[in-house]
């Protein structure tokens, strides 16, 4: 199995709070951090602000993780704090011009044993592990009524015995969450507060 590195990133898009978090070999790390620290503040394209279209907000974040991600990244999400403009989303997750096999407009294997789950208004998942455990995954995430904390989805992950992962929620209410977790470590950023934990 490949040995991958997730890392997540905190900034601001026109003073509107937001993450970026990556997926990469480990061999890559290092070189994809520098880029991205260094890259992270300069973006000048239209103010985020202006956007109320939740669709042209989640082409913003995609056409900016594009902009600021090297070649070594292999997959990125993103989400931004648009509820302090109304009701808007912004949260993304998926491959970065890798070759997919798509399951179905949930699913797809993004890399050998690395699978995309995504959801229009979120959340949306990377993991590395086995069909079985991205099924099971699946499944938890799409239980009817089911309402879920960060820490039950954590929770899950660790019961699958996912190797690594990428978690995002949508930015449209709540606390807007990108979690990430490897062989290294875990970090969580929340949008409605300064704080980056674990």
């Amino acid at each position: 199995m490949n040995d991958y590195r997730v890392r997540l990133y905190r900034t601001c898009l026109y003073q509107v709070p937001a993450a970026v978090g990556v997926w990469c070999r480990a061999e890559d790390l290092d070189g994809v951090d520098g880029q991205i620290r260094r890259s992270l503040t300069a973006y000048q394209r239209e103010d985020v602000r202006c956007i109320t279209d939740p669709v042209a907000l989640d082409q913003y974040l995609a056409d900016y993780v594009t902009w600021l991600c090297p070649l070594a990244v292999l997959a990125a999400a993103a989400n931004i704090a648009a509820w302090q403009n109304g009701p808007r989303t912004g949260g993304i997750i998926g491959s970065l011009g890798g070759e997919a096999h798509v399951i179905d407009e949930h699913m797809a294997e993004i890399l050998p044993q690395v699978w995309c789950l995504s959801y229009a208004g979120g959340p949306g998942l990377l993991l590395q592990g086995s069909r079985q455990a991205a099924w099971k995954m699946r499944e938890y995430l799409e239980y009817p009524g089911q309402q879920f904390t960060w820490d039950d989805v954590r929770l899950h992950l660790k019961q699958q015995s996912v190797s690594a992962y990428l978690y995002v929620t949508d930015g449209s209410g709540g606390e807007g969450i990108l979690a990430c977790g490897d062989e290294q470590k875990e970090e969580r950023i929340c949008l409605s507060d300064n704080n980056i934990s674990f």
